[in-house]
Formats: structure tokens, C-alpha cells, sequence
């Protein structure tokens, strides 16, 4: 399994000398499995339904509405450090020697492979046969002054010799990912005029280009090249997921030759049927030789490749899409991670040598170092917001609901935020998990609050809750106050009560959980930093008490009873004690007004990264928080800014060893995936529908959603 982390800053330092594809553990998504937006996306029947409003929303908004189908590109730049570190030379470079020049030979002219409306070309390409029955192909150079850097034409040719002669130096044109070439030649003018009178192949303007390069006293010149019969241009009806993965490595090998192609362009990638071969041609904008490209270009361009290749042509083919403009700002953008000081203290993120020790520098430094405090962050920790959903049409909307309810699909959307960078690779028992915290101290004991202080119950807050809660006043604070019991539970006929639940050990388990929770996180700084509540403390509670904390309970209950609610369980009771004869305890908690729990009514991309910053916090303490699926116990207060308080520890693991490190990062892995995956995912309604009347949504998903 490889780690989803961001490992750009450590390949790029090493590239092209070490492949990507060589690297342990595995580099995530340099070659995606998953091919389409999500399982059974592909079916026939689907594809009928959806891809044509995909088509015409993509032709709308200039980008397929699925470019993020196969993830994230692993390749994108996410250190300035490491981007100014590659930008020096590449090292152990002896630049070959200059292309060979090989004797003109008669040929005659058998077809012309360049367009024919291209007058102003610098460039023409055809197939020839030799006297001596070699098929060959010829790029033609017209130029004015072949010493002159200011002629495109001397300029291009040049260019392209230079880089077959690192092809031919450095094994490309024997590993075949570029044409084999032969050499160049100067061609004789007679010889030329002969060889091409008479061919319905050429366009008018042809013979007077001819006509004037010799009358300049410049001549033509010749790349000789490999016939490569039947090869078609990389476009969406020959990509597939093999094919992919042999563009990617085949242009890491023209790098090998340390050449930078320049121009890239699917036209210029070549699809050889019948030989499983991918060919690079078209290297008159190469950089090389004098001037040798950086390791950073070069893994800017491979980068460029991935994105052309798995968020262009294969979603492209998807849906039958041929456009070439349509997605072009995608692929054809700088491959560097926006980055800019926030001004915070952070902690600058270490350069590694290696895979591993970035994986440990970075990830392994949790939660002793906070993962939002690296500068520059880590990428897609906080996902960008983004905001394709602009572009919807009712059209696509309404397909892809159809298709739901045909339960053909799930949600097609749920990777719209790419992929959560907090997989670790390694197993807990890896040499160089941390032997102990460090920074850690036991934390002092909860206090006791008095049997003195007066405690005044108001009203019951919850009345279907497992533990009973009641907004209290405290010496005149409002609190509030979370009873630990066994509980009484109403009986069926709703009169007599019931014995005792024998889940009383269990619950007494998670009021130490709790309490020891609550230590930790005073301790630590959390309940400060506001992301659980601050705890003011625990307390006996006495008859009275116990009996007032019912009344409360069963007046509330009393006022919800409705039709709608006679299904539900009966509310939990205080009972005086536990099953061990303890005394029953509650613990006093600060009292949140106007707060909601979170769900897909509320959520946004902002408030998702406050629920992971708010888990970061809570992992600092050294306290696991267990039982992260229950959004119930993540509560939102609305305000300039929004606060994110997460409650209920009964499940909590604290403090947790060092060999348990790895469960910190699981835990805010599936938090992360909890929240972009299933809750602010693009189109999450088609995942869990729901009234859509008090939301803010866009038009075309209410409009879907009615239909």
C-alpha cells in the first residue's frame, strides 16, 4: 500500500535519476486504478444517460465535468524550498556528440505526412524511399540563414539535431520512445526538384518554398527518421489505462536523455497498433545541451503529462468528448502548489533525502507536531474550495439523479476534493515509531466540585440522550451537566418501571473515559482553544438533586411526545446509583447556546476543515476520540468566525502509547474522508437526499431534485 502524502519535494530532487516508478512504498496515483468517477459509472446504460449533458457542460464551461475521476496528480510541486533546490543543473552530464551528417541519397517521394494548408510551416514531413529500399521519414527545414539563432526555422532544426543526438548518446532511440533517426542531411537541389516533380501529394506552395530556401544560398535540410507506418496520434479513442501508464514512462525515458520536450501535445505523442509502443516525436522546442533543463522542469513536465493524460483524454473519452480546448487549463498550467505565509507561527517543513524519512519527518511527527502548522502545508490536508459546481446544468443534474434512483451508481462526486493525504504506509511496528512522548505529563485529576456549591437543574437539554444532560446553573453560571448512571428505562405498558439495565459496568467505563478525556484536554490546551468544551470539574449528585434532574426529564419528554415520536425509546432516568454502589456522578461542562449538530444541512468546506483542526487540537492532548461517525457529537456555533466543539469522550482511548501512534493519523484520515467524501462532496444529495426547502442549494440540484 503507498502513502497518499504529497512526495513531490523529495522525487524532484532525484529526478529523472530515479524513476517515480521505482520508488518504496509505491508512489499513490502515479498510475490510477480507479478509472471513472465512481463503481459502475461505465455500464452502458449509464454512460447513455449522462454523457451527453456531460459533453454539452463541458463544451459550456470549458472543463469536463469528471476531470477528477482519477484522483489526485501526485506530481504537483508542494514545496518552495524544494522547487528553488532542483532549479540548479542536472549533475553527471557529458553532452554527446553533435548529430551525424550522412551522405544525400536519390529517393523518391511516396507520401506527405504534414497538413497541406501549413505554407508558413518552418517544418515538412514525408515519407521517402531510398535508392537502396529503405523507407525513411525526412523532416524538411526551410530556413534563410542556418547560423542565424533569429531564424525559427535554423533555430528549430538545430533544436531537434541536438536532441536525437542525446537520444542517440543516452538509449532513447533504443528503447524506441522516440523515432529512431539516422542522421541528417543537406539535399541537393536537383536531386530534391526530381524527386517531388510530379507528385499529386504536394501543395502548390511546396516548390516555391524549395525554390527560394536554394536561392537564399541555405539549401534544405533533413532529420532522417523512422518510418513508423500506421502510427495514429494519442487521442480519447486509443487511451487506455495500459496505454497510460506507458506515455508516463516513456517520457521519463526521453528525460533520461536529459531532454525537456517543450511542447507538449497528445498530437505528438504516437500510438504504434500491434507493437504496444508510445512514441515522443516533435522536439523542435527541446531544451538541452547548452541548455540543459533543471530537474524541476523536468518533473513540471511530467506533471503536465499526468494531468493531460488522467484529468483531459481519459475523462475525455469517458463521456466521448473531442475537444481539445475543453480542459486545456488543467494540464497547461505551472505544476507548483500555491503557496503563501499566513503570517502564523509555523514550523518550516523539513527537505528529506528519502521516502521514508519525509513519510516520519511529517507524519510520524504526530500529533506531538500539529500537521496544520507545517509551512508550506501539506497538500490537500485543507483542501481548496472549489467551485465547478458553478457550471451545472439541470440536464446533467437530472441524469445522474435518474440514475441513482435506479441504483445503477452512488454518489459520482465523492472524490471532488481529491484524495486525503494521511495513509501510512508503514505497520505500527515500522523501526522509527517514536519509543515515547516526550512532551508527555500525566495530567492533573478532574476537580471535585463541592457538595457546598450550589447547583440549580433548569431543564433537561436532551431527552433521548444515553447520558442525561441539564443546562444547570452553577453559582449563578449557566452550565452544563452531563449525569453518568445506570438508568431506568421506561417499560412497554409506560407506567411501572423498570429494573435496572445491566449495562451499568459499561457505562461507568465511559465516565472514566470522560473524565480522564477532559483531564487531558484541560491540560493540553484544548478546552482553551475552544474545540470541546471547557470542564469545569465533576460532582456527586445528592437525592434531591437526582430527584429534580427526573422531573426534568420527564417534563421534556412529556413536551415531545408527539405521533411522530411514540416510536422512538423511552428517555434514559438518573438512577441513585451504580451497580457497584457508587454514587452517580456527573460532570459540569461549559453551556453552548444556539449550537447544531453538524450534518448536510450546515456543512460547508470551511467548516469541514475547522472539524479536522478541531480533531488535530484534540490529538495534541494525547486523547483519541473514538465513535467519529456520530456527527451528532460534532456541534457547530454560527458566527463570524464559526466555532467547531466536538463532545461526548465515552469512547475515548487517552492517554495513547507511542506504538499506537498510528492511530491518531487513522483517526483524522477517516475524519477527512468523513467530511469531503460524504459530507461536502459535490452532489452529496444524490448520496442521502433530503429537504432541500431550508437550504441554500444550487438551483439545479432543487430543480433535479422536484423532477
Amino acid at each position: 500500500m503507498g502513502t497518499t502524502l504529497n512526495l513531490s519535494s523529495v522525487i524532484v530532487m532525484s529526478y529523472p535519476d530515479t524513476s517515480p516508478w521505482d520508488i518504496t512504498p509505491k508512489l499513490h496515483n502515479l498510475d490510477p486504478e480507479r478509472l471513472e468517477p465512481c463503481p459502475g459509472f461505465s455500464n452502458k446504460q449509464v454512460l447513455d444517460l449522462i454523457a451527453p449533458p456531460a459533453r454539452d457542460q463541458a463544451k459550456k464551461a470549458g472543463k469536463n465535468p469528471f476531470y477528477f475521476m482519477c484522483g489526485d496528480n501526485p506530481l504537483l510541486l508542494d514545496h518552495p524550498d524544494a522547487a528553488a533546490a532542483a532549479e540548479v543543473p542536472l549533475q553527471g552530464y557529458t553532452e554527446p556528440m553533435p548529430l551525424q551528417q550522412v551522405d544525400a541519397q536519390p529517393f523518391s517521394l511516396l507520401s506527405m505526412l504534414s497538413e497541406e494548408d501549413e505554407p508558413a510551416i518552418a517544418a515538412l514531413l514525408v515519407r521517402v524511399l531510398f535508392e537502396g529500399g529503405e523507407r525513411r521519414v525526412l523532416k524538411m527545414y526551410f530556413a534563410h540563414e542556418w547560423t542565424s539563432t533569429a531564424d525559427d526555422a535554423a533555430h528549430r532544426f538545430s533544436t531537434e539535431a541536438a536532441a536525437y543526438s542525446h537520444f542517440v548518446r543516452f538509449g532513447a532511440c533504443e528503447s524506441r520512445v522516440v523515432p529512431k533517426c539516422y542522421g541528417w542531411m543537406e539535399l541537393d537541389r536537383d536531386a530534391l526538384t526530381t524527386a517531388l516533380d510530379g507528385s499529386a501529394d504536394l501543395p502548390a506552395w511546396f516548390h516555391g518554398r524549395i525554390t527560394r530556401s536554394f536561392e537564399s544560398g541555405c539549401g534544405v535540410r533533413a532529420l532522417v527518421l523512422e518510418d513508423l507506418s500506421g502510427a495514429e496520434p494519442l487521442s480519447i479513442h486509443n487511451i487506455s489505462r495500459e496505454t497510460a501508464i506507458k506515455i508516463m514512462q516513456s517520457l521519463h525515458r526521453v528525460h533520461s536523455s536529459f531532454v525537456l520536450h517543450g511542447a507538449l501535445d497528445r498530437r505528438r505523442i504516437l500510438i504504434v497498433p500491434g507493437e504496444d509502443r508510445v512514441v515522443w516525436v516533435g522536439f523542435s522546442h527541446a531544451k538541452c545541451g547548452s541548455t540543459l533543463p533543471s530537474r524541476r522542469e523536468l518533473l513540471h513536465e511530467l506533471a503536465q503529462l499526468w494531468s493531460l493524460v488522467y484529468e483531459k483524454l481519459l475523462p475525455d473519452a469517458l463521456i466521448g468528448l473531442e475537444d481539445d480546448d475543453v480542459g486545456r487549463s488543467l494540464w497547461d498550467r505551472p505544476m507548483i502548489v500555491p503557496w503563501t505565509a499566513t503570517g502564523r507561527a509555523l514550523v518550516r517543513r523539513p527537505l528529506t533525502a528519502n521516502i521514508r524519512d519525509e513519510i516520519k519527518a511529517v507524519l510520524y511527527s504526530y500529533p506531538v507536531k500539529n500537521l496544520f502548522d507545517w509551512d508550506p502545508p501539506i497538500y490537500n490536508l485543507a483542501p481548496a474550495v472549489k467551485d465547478d459546481d458553478q457550471y451545472d446544468t439541470p440536464e446533467l443534474i437530472s441524469a445522474i439523479f435518474k440514475v441513482k434512483r435506479n441504483q445503477l451508481f452512488d454518489n459520482p462526486f465523492y472524490r471532488w476534493y481529491g484524495t486525503c493525504p494521511l495513509t501510512d504506509p508503514f505497520p505500527p511496528w515500522t523501526p522509527g515509531l517514536p519509543k515515547s512522548w516526550g512532551s508527555y505529563k500525566v495530567p492533573d485529576s478532574l476537580p471535585e466540585i463541592l457538595p457546598a456549591t450550589k447547583v440549580e437543574i433548569l431543564r433537561c437539554v436532551d431527552v433521548y440522550a444515553r447520558h442525561p444532560m441539564f443546562k444547570v446553573r452553577l453559582d449563578g453560571e449557566e452550565r452544563l451537566l452531563k449525569v453518568f448512571c445506570g438508568g431506568w428505562p421506561k417499560s412497554e405498558d409506560e407506567g411501572a418501571v423498570a429494573e435496572s439495565r445491566n449495562d451499568l459496568t459499561p457505562v461507568k467505563k465511559e465516565y472514566f473515559a470522560e473524565v480522564s478525556a477532559y483531564a487531558h484536554l484541560l491540560q493540553y490546551g484544548a478546552c482553551e482553544a475552544g474545540v470541546v468544551p471547557r470542564c469545569y470539574g465533576w460532582l456527586y449528585l445528592s437525592p434531591q438533586q437526582i430527584t429534580v434532574a427526573n422531573g426534568a426529564i420527564a417534563r421534556a419528554y412529556i413536551q415531545t411526545k408527539t405521533s411522530a415520536s411514540l416510536t422512538r425509546e423511552a428517555p434514559t432516568f438518573v438512577a441513585p446509583i451504580f451497580n457497584d454502589g457508587g454514587r452517580t456522578t456527573g460532570i459540569v461542562l461549559e453551556y453552548i447556546p444556539n449550537a447544531q449538530a453538524l450534518s448536510l444541512h450546515n456543512i460547508s468546506p470551511s467548516r469541514a476543515e475547522l472539524v479536522l483542526r478541531a480533531f488535530a487540537r484534540i490529538h495534541a492532548a494525547f486523547v483519541v476520540r473514538g465513535d467519529y461517525r456520530n456527527t451528532n457529537n460534532i456541534l457547530l456555533v454560527e458566527g463570524s468566525p464559526d466555532r467547531i466543539v466536538i463532545v461526548d469522550f465515552g469512547q475515548a482511548e487517552n492517554p495513547v502509547p507511542p506504538r499506537r501512534m498510528p492511530a491518531f493519523l487513522s483517526e483524522l484520515g477517516r475524519v477527512w474522508r468523513m467530511m469531503y467524501w460524504e459530507m461536502v462532496s459535490r452532489y452529496v444529495l444524490i448520496k442521502q437526499p433530503f429537504s432541500t426547502s431550508s437550504l441554500d442549494i444550487h438551483p439545479a440540484i432543487v430543480q433535479a431534485a422536484a423532477s
